[in-house]
């Protein structure tokens, strides 16, 4: 078997059985879906209590967000692409260190997953006496079409699969970067906590250190992780609103304008960041006028 070091390029997957995606999928729908549920619980008058709150995130969206994660994190491979053929080398938790090898002449049937979750990805199928099929995660699914796929369905001479058009507009346009991401849910809700804190001190304890003075270090602390906490949540179900709108107009641009998926995702990104980051100074300020 060829070694990764002769392998023309690597891509970064996930490897699931049929059962298992299914699984992961479910756990990834569940905890997209809770959020935005949630946020139009509160916006239409339902009254949640903070506590409840924090439990109906743990329960609905965190808890299933990590099972996937997990999930995807256990079946992880390593994709080395060669001329129609792929090599999956296995780095996550199971059967760490398993390589198979995916002949496209040996590939019985390859198509792209109709529905992205829990992140784009194709389904394939080896010629087999238990005709297992396999179900593969990744970011570029054409890639891999083109690598194993037969020449009619890696053709461009069709119109492109919804799907595959979907991740790469994702792919291009998507600004889910781990420095983002920090940012607008690490750095950025301190802003708001700062303020919604010190206002608090100043009600409740006439100063800005007053249950420094009165209550120690360890309460004035743990009040400050109450607000960070309670704030982060609804900084999250806020950014939900405007994620699930780009998400739906890039994947109604994917199967209805392919040709301007991109352009769709882009100005989507740049839409529900500009609402994020713009809107809550003025929900802030709104609160104090």
């Amino acid at each position: 078997m060829p070694e990764p070091a002769h392998e023309d390029a690597v891509l970064y997957a996930s490897e699931y059985p049929i059962a298992w995606h299914l699984i992961a999928a479910v756990f990834y729908a569940v905890s997209r879906a809770s959020l935005f549920a949630i946020m139009v619980m509160i916006l239409i008058g339902f009254a949640i209590s903070p506590p409840l709150l924090i439990r109906l995130i743990l329960a609905f969206s965190l808890l299933p967000g990590m099972a996937a994660a997990l999930i995807r994190f256990a079946f992880a491979v390593d994709v080395y692409i060669r001329e129609g053929m792929l090599i999956l080398h296995r780095r996550g938790l199971y059967r760490r260190g398993f390589k198979m090898t995916v002949d496209r002449g040996k590939t019985e049937r390859i198509a792209p997953w109709r529905i992205p979750l829990p992140g784009p990805g194709i389904s394939f199928r080896m010629f087999s006496a238990d005709r297992r099929g396999y179900a593969l995660q990744t970011n570029n699914p054409e890639k891999i079409m083109h690598a194993i796929g037969s020449e009619e369905e890696a053709s461009a001479d069709g119109p492109p699969r919804p799907s595959i058009v979907y991740a790469q507009a994702k792919r291009i346009a998507g600004f889910s970067r781990w420095h983002h991401i920090f940012f607008k849910f690490g750095l950025f809700p301190l802003l708001p906590t700062i303020i919604l804190f010190r206002l608090h001190q100043y009600v409740a304890h006439g100063g800005m250190f007053g249950q420094y003075y009165l209550h120690g270090l360890q309460a004035y602390l743990s009040t400050f992780a109450y607000y960070w906490i309670i704030v982060l949540i609804y900084l999250v179900l806020y950014a939900s609103i405007w994620r699930a709108l780009a998400e739906g107009a890039s994947l109604l641009a994917a199967h209805y304008a392919p040709s301007r998926a991109v352009m769709v995702r882009r100005w989507s990104e740049r839409g529900a960041m500009l609402l994020y980051y713009g809107g809550v100074p003025a929900l802030m300020a709104m609160r104090f006028l």
